[in-house]
């Protein structure tokens, strides 16, 4: 009876040795695989995480980030051919967000904010996309302002 019952804890003992082992090696693969890249001729080079293309793109004053949806092979031209026509209007759609989030968060009203990141996610909607802003010395406050068919229409922020 007794070695029966030290045979089982001797096999649990090793089994969950076994599956932290497993956890461990799965966790280490998963962080040491190279990220799934993507070069575009107008944004350049994009790279996948979570579901999600990242991509910067140089501008003379700023550098535009941007986070856009697509699949596991490649951002979406739909919601790319978007973000186009919005680089193309960004100065005045930079300053219809930056309006309409002062007037609807009393908190920032007079605060300065700095373009953060453009997010095109919904491949079914590419006429909706957020503009994200931060304080230059507060980063922990994201404000965002979503925009649907060209015209911001709601805000929010996280912390």
């Amino acid at each position: 009876m007794m070695l029966g019952i030290l045979t089982l804890v001797i096999g649990l003992v090793v089994w969950s040795a076994g599956r932290v082992a497993l956890a461990i090696v799965r966790d280490r693969l998963h962080r040491h695989r190279p990220q799934r890249q993507f070069r575009h001729p107008s944004w350049g080079r994009f790279t996948y995480e979570d579901g999600l293309w990242s991509g910067e793109l140089p501008q003379p004053d700023r550098t535009l980030r941007l986070v856009v949806g697509g699949n596991a092979d490649a951002p979406s031209e739909a919601l790319l051919a978007q973000a186009e026509a919005i680089r193309n209007r960004f100065p005045e759609l930079e300053c219809q967000a930056l309006e309409f989030l002062r007037q609807r968060e009393v908190d920032i009203r007079e605060a300065k904010l700095d373009f953060y990141l453009l997010r095109l996610e919904d491949e079914e909607r590419p006429d909706t996309f957020t503009f994200e802003f931060l304080e230059p010395h507060d980063d922990s406050r994201v404000w965002r302002v979503e925009f649907v068919k060209q015209e911001p229409r709601y805000t929010g922020f996280d912390s």
